[in-house]
């Protein structure tokens, strides 16, 4: 009878002892994998944007380490009461006008960005926009695109809608309704518009009839056509520009249709293209292409060259945070660069009034023949 007492006691102290080792064994397991899993503790902060650097992928791309001269005259919050992500602007006579697509309507800005006005249903019954994504002027009046309904609004600046301009497909063949996302009028009142469902960049009348376009109807490789035509710019001597987002890069084209030059090119780089969105060109006629992914506004000379980016706190350390976090539209006006930030406002910059030495030539660009 003793004996077998000792021997439950032995099993009995042996079963506790297993219980514990494995009680220890867990502890430390779970421990460890905590350790891994956790890792050091982080503070996010906003993307500085690119890193500057040479990209040894690319023989013969000289990249440089400078932002481009033109320090930040005025910065504009917006609140989403104000302007609900705001995807464009324009000029006229010092006031700025937004693209407001969330709200339908256009948001007037003073030039000293301190009085706001909203043009909707409420000033004209007529005002019909839905989601607007690209705004222009013409002789004193707002060209207002009406990417839902398929056309353009002109538009006073009291807020009046004069006109509706119903737009054509660009072709009869196109499967989709037109879905026209950006929109320039250039001197003589012909309108140039992107087709973001077709994937056309067409030119109209003045009364929105064809007179030429571009693209296949369906999205294409960069040689091919268009894969997401969005914003559009006219320099001061009628030359066209398109970019073509998904194919990260701009298009240049004639007043005629010719396409005279392609730059740009997709990558995560300093001087790459990760998802542009506007373009505008200055009297030097250089050209910013806003990328929303990149938090930045890059710079590219006549000749198609990249040669720097504008948009740091510290404009003199290139390595500094953007104050951008999604900037869109775009213009020129009085050599100062206007840009809209969907998410920060709108900024403007003072555009160098001669070329920055070592800012010209060095196309590395594709030419159309």
């Amino acid at each position: 009878m003793e004996s077998r007492r000792r021997r439950y006691l032995l099993t009995a102290g042996a079963a506790l002892l297993v219980i514990a080792l494995v009680a220890v064994i867990v502890v430390l397991l779970v421990t460890r994998g905590n350790e891994q899993t956790a890792g050091p503790v982080t503070t996010t902060v906003q993307d500085p944007g690119p890193v500057i650097g040479q990209d040894d992928t690319q023989e013969g791309r000289e990249i440089t380490n400078t932002v481009w001269p033109a320090p930040l005259s005025l910065a504009v919050p917006i609140e989403g009461k104000t302007a609900d992500q705001p995807a464009d602007i324009t000029i006229i006579d010092g006031t700025m006008y937004l693209a407001d697509p969330t709200g339908g309507r256009i948001v007037q800005v003073s030039a000293d960005g301190k009085t706001f006005k909203v043009f909707d249903k409420t000033v004209d019954p007529k005002f019909t926009a839905s989601g607007p994504m690209a705004i222009s002027s013409y002789q004193g009046q707002i060209y207002l695109l009406d990417t839902g309904g398929g056309g353009v609004l002109v538009v006073t600046t009291s807020g009046a809608v004069v006109k509706e301009i119903k737009l054509a497909k660009g072709a009869a063949s196109d499967a989709k309704d037109l879905r026209p996302v950006g929109l320039a009028v250039a001197s003589d009142g012909s309108m140039y518009v992107s087709d973001g469902a077709n994937q056309r960049f067409t030119k109209y009348t003045a009364d929105g009839q064809v007179i030429w376009t571009v693209g296949t109807g369906a999205r294409a490789a960069a040689d091919k056509g268009f894969n997401g035509p969005v914003g559009i710019s006219i320099d001061k001597d009628g030359m066209v520009y398109v970019v073509d987002s998904l194919n990260c890069m701009v298009k240049k084209f004639s007043p005629d249709g010719k396409q005279l030059l392609t730059f740009g090119q997709a990558g995560d780089r300093v001087g790459d293209l990760a998802r542009p969105k506007s373009v505008a060109v200055d009297d030097l006629g250089n050209v910013y292409v806003s990328d929303g992914l990149m938090a930045a506004v890059d710079v590219f000379n006549a000749e198609g060259a990249w040669v720097g980016f504008l948009g740091r706190k510290d404009p003199a350390d290139p390595n500094s945070l953007s104050v951008f976090r999604a900037p869109h539209g775009m213009k020129v006006v009085n050599n100062t660069l206007y840009v809209v930030d969907r998410f920060n406002g709108i900024f403007e910059f003072a555009l160098p009034t001669t070329q920055p030495a070592g800012t010209t030539g060095g196309n590395t660009t594709t030419t159309a023949e």
